[in-house]
């Protein structure tokens, strides 16, 4: 997984980011992938696990919520949801 490939889905708009918005898209089937930063809070790791366990959505946690600011030029994102196969493939 790299954190590259991720800009790259994220300068396509491939990804949708927020707690709230990503579980609305997987809600819709619109999610193949969710990165979860792995200093998520406990209330939102189980929020968002839980809804992609029953719609049978991937999940990962490989990246901080830092790396995440990076990539996103500092806004202070914990979820990002990926809606294209073809990035889920690079991003995994």
């Amino acid at each position: 997984m790299s954190l590259n490939n991720l800009g790259l889905a994220i300068k396509a708009k491939k990804v949708v980011f927020g707690t709230e918005f990503v579980i609305e898209a997987v809600r819709r089937n619109k999610v193949c992938l969710v990165l979860v930063a792995n200093d998520a809070s406990e209330k939102t790791l189980k929020k968002v696990l839980d809804k992609c366990q029953f719609y049978q959505v991937a999940v990962s946690k490989k990246f901080s919520s830092l790396e995440f600011a990076k990539i996103l030029n500092g806004k202070n994102v914990k979820v990002i949801g990926i809606t294209d196969q073809g990035f889920k493939k690079l991003v995994e």
